[in-house]
């Protein structure tokens, strides 16, 4: 199995790299690949939210 999720980035804004985000498993770790996969796409966060610091 294969997912993977892109996001292009705005311009020079470093507030928003351009980010990709793969995982491969065998189709044996599906299940224990999709929960992580969603826990990663739930968790997602600036490093400034994630510390606290909004602007």
């Amino acid at each position: 199995m294969i997912a993977s999720w892109n996001y292009h980035g705005a311009g020079n804004d470093p507030e928003k790299p351009m980010m990709e985000i793969k995982l491969t498993c065998p189709e044996s770790a599906k299940e224990d690949a999709l929960r992580m996969w969603d826990a990663i796409m739930k968790n997602f966060t600036t490093v400034r939210e994630y510390y606290g610091r909004r602007s």
